[in-house]
């Protein structure tokens, strides 16, 4: 009847509604047929304050869930929804909602400590972290691991000299266990700066935790980064003060460190120790080496690292052959670069793009000839992209012109151009010859 009732008032079609709460007969009372029995009799229905509120969540909305909050009744809501809402606006920096909320809370869990504690380290409210972490100890919650206590430290370490930061550490011990030390060392791995990472490295051992070697490692490689050989020298001295010896990533870092501070014959002999300490060379090791031997221009020597890491690692990484490459290139031997390029294919390795682009500016840096630049230039990197990939893409055409653009004029960038110039040639005489094809189409209909 409701669709003669339809079709009688012109309507074509009508789209289907999937479950609607109540269809209405003719008469005007409300149908619950089809309807689920939950509905009709009023449950599973939420407000529409609180569907925003779960939606703004979902997406992680701060603002829409903190005007849809106003108007949900906070008792309503469980223990997990309270700690999902306390993290979204931790992790939005509105302390003021996130206090409501946990103020609101009857029983916080350590999920909710850690957040309200995190969110008042970030903005400086020490002494409140502190009130809070007492709180969670009369509590009787005890973390399963020392992630609070390794996240604390970080934000410690970012924000020095703050008042109440002894009051904070007094309380870290007892949130640390000793076998969660990788935590502390992976959280200080990832930390910016390398004056925040001492000044972590300098926290854990206020809160009673050991250095490790690797805690060391890290910072002898955050030194060479910094070309600060003073300070990666000490640190690798500090590993035999803690009556530890010193592994492949120390010594390897230590070559970094001294090879970014011009030291290139204590590079080699430190490879020397390692070897007369029975300390195992890695691929980055000897990467390190072969970029330190093609700086200071030692073909030999590039060549017999080469050849000893291809002993000792048969299948190694790209980078092993690329910056093999670059060392020759350096030595001005484009033969040899050549030569291990082909070895590396016949080893079934493919030079990524990346590498192939960082080769190329080595070969146009150290190459004297501008012509003979460009020509090397393009037939190595075309010949790095892999056998079924010899065209250059825009993005690659762009950077040669670039590199060409800044050493030579002229001549070396018809090498670039001379692909793109002969498509243009064919375009512009195929074009041509369409044009006249019409034409004489055109003259036949005519006569």
């Amino acid at each position: 009847m409701l669709c003669r009732l339809v079709a009688s008032v012109g309507v074509a079609s009508v789209r289907p509604r999937p479950l609607p709460l109540a269809v209405r007969s003719i008469s005007g009372e409300p149908s619950w047929e089809h309807v689920d029995p939950a509905q009709r009799s009023g449950q599973g229905r939420q407000p529409v304050a609180k569907r925003t509120l779960f939606g703004a969540m979902g997406r992680n909305d701060a603002v829409t869930a903190k005007r849809a909050l106003a108007s949900v009744d906070l008792k309503s809501l469980s223990v997990v929804e309270h700690s999902k809402l306390i993290k979204l606006f931790a992790h939005a920096n509105d302390l003021r909602s996130m206090e409501e909320l946990y103020e609101a809370m009857p029983e916080p869990d350590i999920v909710v400590f850690a957040s309200v504690i995190k969110a008042n380290l970030r903005h400086g409210q020490l002494h409140r972290a502190a009130d809070l972490l007492e709180r969670m100890m009369a509590c009787g919650i005890q973390p399963d691991n020392s992630r609070l206590a390794a996240g604390i430290l970080q934000h410690l370490s970012y924000q020095p000299d703050l008042d109440g930061q002894d009051r904070v550490l007094a309380l870290v011990p007892s949130l640390v266990h000793s076998s969660d030390l990788p935590r502390f060392n992976d959280e200080m791995r990832f930390m910016e700066g390398f004056e925040a990472k001492e000044r972590y490295l300098s926290l854990m051992r206020r809160v009673g935790l050991r250095p490790s070697i690797v805690a060391c490692n890290i910072m002898i490689d955050a030194a060479a980064k910094k070309v600060d050989l003073p300070r990666a020298g000490r640190y690798f001295a500090q590993i035999k003060d803690l009556g530890l010896e010193p592994d492949t990533r120390s010594y390897t870092s230590l070559i970094e460190a001294l090879g970014r501070a011009g030291k290139y014959n204590g590079c080699f002999e430190t490879a020397k120790t390692m070897r007369a300490n029975g300390v195992p060379l890695s691929e980055v090791t000897y990467v390190q080496l072969m970029l330190v031997a093609g700086m200071d221009s030692r073909l030999e020597l590039v060549q017999a690292l080469l050849r000893e890491c291809l002993e000792k690692f048969p299948t190694p990484s790209p980078r092993v052959y690329l910056q093999a490459m670059i060392g020759f290139v350096k030595c001005r031997d484009i033969h040899a670069a050549r030569d291990c390029l082909v070895d590396m294919r016949r080893r079934g390795i493919e030079l990524e793009v990346a590498h192939a682009h960082e080769l190329a500016k080595a070969v146009f840096h150290y190459t004297s000839s501008g012509r003979r630049a460009a020509e090397a230039l393009l037939k190595l990197l075309t010949e790095a992209k892999g056998a079924g990939r010899q065209q250059l893409n825009d993005e690659e055409r762009i950077m040669l012109r670039q590199l060409l653009g800044e050493r030579v004029e002229g001549v070396a960038k018809e090498a670039v151009t001379a692909e793109g110039e002969a498509s243009r040639t064919r375009a512009r005489t195929s074009r041509q010859e369409t044009a006249t094809a019409r034409s004489e189409d055109v003259i036949k209909g005519t006569e």
